[in-house]
């Protein structure tokens, strides 16, 4: 099943909303991961407040000395940033960043298309002690075994769970790949 659940509270782009945040808490036992643009200190407390675990940092809008405060901030506050990188010279940063956790977005911020392979192109970039995730166009279980072999641990999978009418159904079948690496009776 699920590890996390990323819950999207930027509400001008993508139509999220805090208190989507804090009705997910209500009703589940698992991390609540904050999906927003977050730019400002203020919002890691509001994050707290609304109760996320963990929040979204995405390298691209964040000049490396804001970056590292926000993960300092975070770090004081105990919330696990996940740093989110795009390009290769971002992903060499990761090195510098007093993280746990980064994700690589496979879908290209400037048209909005997405890629799965752009993941495998960079994981090879993060340093071996960042547990390592590959996010968007996840959506067939050939996708999940292609980022384990490749070394991802674990995958954001968001669009094909929020648009299938079965979403319970839809994350079945994508994690059944894991049965069928493991069953060799």
């Amino acid at each position: 099943g699920a590890a996390a659940i990323s819950v999207i509270t930027e509400e001008t782009y993508f139509k999220g909303d805090k208190n989507f945040l804090t009705a997910v808490k209500d009703k589940v036992n698992l991390p609540i991961l904050r999906k927003d643009f977050i730019i400002d200190e203020i919002q890691l407390y509001e994050t707290l407040v609304i109760g996320a675990d963990m929040v979204l940092l995405i390298a691209s809008i964040l000049p490396y000395p804001q970056l590292l405060k926000l993960i300092e901030t975070c770090h004081s506050l105990s919330l696990e940033p996940l740093v989110e990188v795009h390009s290769q010279s971002e992903v060499k940063m990761l090195a510098d960043l007093p993280i746990r956790i980064a994700g690589i977005n496979n879908r290209n911020l400037k048209d909005f298309t997405v890629d799965i392979n752009h993941s495998l192109r960079l994981v090879n970039y993060i340093p071996d002690h960042i547990f390592k995730v590959s996010e968007s166009g996840i959506s067939k279980p050939a996708d999940l075994m292609s980022l384990e072999k490749h070394g991802f641990n674990a995958a954001l999978i968001g669009e094909i769970l929020v648009t299938n009418p079965s979403p319970g159904q839809k994350l079945r079948e994508l994690l059944n790949y894991q049965e069928n690496l493991y069953d060799k009776s």
